[in-house]
C-alpha cells in the first residue's frame, strides 16, 4: 500500500541520515588522529633540535676548556705575576661573557650599564694599555688582540642596546660575533703565549 511504501522510504532516509552523521564523525576521528600525529611529530623535532643544540654546547665549552688548559701550560704562576696578569683568569672571563649575554637574551639575567665596562677598563684592556703593549707590542698578535679586544666590547654594547630596542634577531646575530670575538681573542693568547714565557724566562 501506499503508506508502507511512504513508511519505507522513512525508514531508508533515516538509514541514509545514520550513515551520514556516522561519516562525518569518522572523518572527525581521522581529523583529530591527524591532528595528534602531526603534533607528536612536531614534538619529535623539537626534541631532535633541542639535543643538537645541547651536544653543540657541550662540544662549545669542551673546545673552550681545551684552549684554557692550553693556554695555562705556558704560564707558571710567577710568570704570570711578572707578566703583570693572570692570562688564564683574563681568558676566562672574555668566555664567560658568551654565558652571560646568551642568559641575558634569554631573559634570565640583567646587565646594568655599570657591568659594560669598556675594552680599557676590563682585567685584559688595563694590562694592554698600562705597559702590555709597550713590552710586547711588537708582536703582531698583540697588534690583532688590541683590536679585536675593543671590537668585542663595542659588540657588547651594541647587543645590549638592540635587546632594549626589542631588535632580537639582529640581538642575536651580535652574540655571534661576540662569539667569535671572544674565541679569537683566547686563540691569539694562546699563540703568543709562548712569546711572553720565553721573555720572561
Amino acid at each position: 500500500t501506499l503508506k508502507e511504501i511512504v513508511t519505507a522510504i522513512k525508514k531508508v532516509s533515516d538509514i541514509v541520515a545514520e550513515m551520514a552523521t556516522a561519516a562525518r564523525e569518522q572523518a572527525g576521528g581521522i581529523e583529530q588522529v591527524n591532528q595528534a600525529i602531526l603534533q607528536m611529530d612536531q614534538v619529535t623535532q623539537q626534541n631532535a633540535a633541542l639535543v643538537e643544540q645541547t651536544a653543540a654546547t657541550s662540544q662549545s665549552m669542551s673546545d673552550q676548556a681545551h684552549e684554557l688548559h692550553e693556554l695555562m701550560r705556558f704560564f707558571t704562576l710567577d710568570q704570570r705575576t711578572a707578566a703583570g696578569i693572570d692570562f688564564t683568569l683574563a681568558a676566562k672571563k672574555h668566555q664567560a661573557w658568551k654565558t652571560r649575554l646568551r642568559r641575558y637574551l634569554d631573559g634570565k639575567e640583567a646587565l646594568t650599564e655599570a657591568q659594560l665596562t669598556s675594552h680599557q677598563d676590563c682585567d685584559l684592556g688595563k694590562w694592554i694599555y698600562s705597559g702590555g703593549m709597550q713590552k710586547y707590542g711588537h708582536f703582531h698578535e698583540m697588534q690583532a688582540m688590541e683590536k679585536e679586544h675593543a671590537q668585542f666590547h663595542t659588540r657588547i654594547k651594541s647587543l645590549v642596546s638592540l635587546k632594549k630596542e626589542g631588535k632580537v634577531n639582529q640581538a642575536e646575530t651580535e652574540l655571534l660575533q661576540v662569539e667569535r670575538m671572544s674565541n679569537h681573542i683566547v686563540a691569539l693568547l694562546n699563540q703568543v703565549a709562548p712569546k711572553f714565557s720565553s721573555a720572561l724566562g
